[in-house]
């Protein structure tokens, strides 16, 4: 069974308890997209994680990208955006888990000079 604990515009955080097994928190999450609402949301969504001591799964869109490797083209990554995500997942004992396949899910769909391409999802769990 899955109970949604807490809800806002940016995410949904669930109980999940399957028969016989110990119950485990999952989140559901969708990074604001305005670089002013960022750093609350982040300091906010780690109060989900200080308030609970249950395994911890964290799915979503993060619209972060943690350091230049995962961007072509464009501006440079923007690194205090890049630190308070990976501040967040040092402080909630989470780590991001390795993409396999394409590196790039995003592009602006230019060519030559002026093409984008950016890593955007991110997924984690408890270390």
């Amino acid at each position: 069974m899955t109970f949604i604990v807490k809800e806002s515009i940016n995410f949904i955080d669930t109980l999940v308890s399957l028969k016989g097994e110990e119950p485990w928190q999952c989140t559901f999450l969708y990074d604001p997209s305005h670089i002013t609402d960022k750093q609350q949301f982040w300091a906010n969504f780690h109060q989900l994680r200080r308030n609970s001591t249950l395994r911890w799964c964290v799915i979503g869109d993060v619209n972060i990208l943690s350091d230049q490797s995962e961007k072509e083209g464009g501006a440079p990554v923007n690194n205090s955006q890049a630190n308070w995500f990976l501040d967040f997942l040092d402080a909630s004992s989470m780590l991001e888990l390795p993409i396999k396949g394409m590196i790039f899910i995003w592009s602006n769909m230019r060519s030559n000079n002026e093409v984008i391409a950016e890593r955007l999802e991110k997924n984690s769990h408890i270390k």
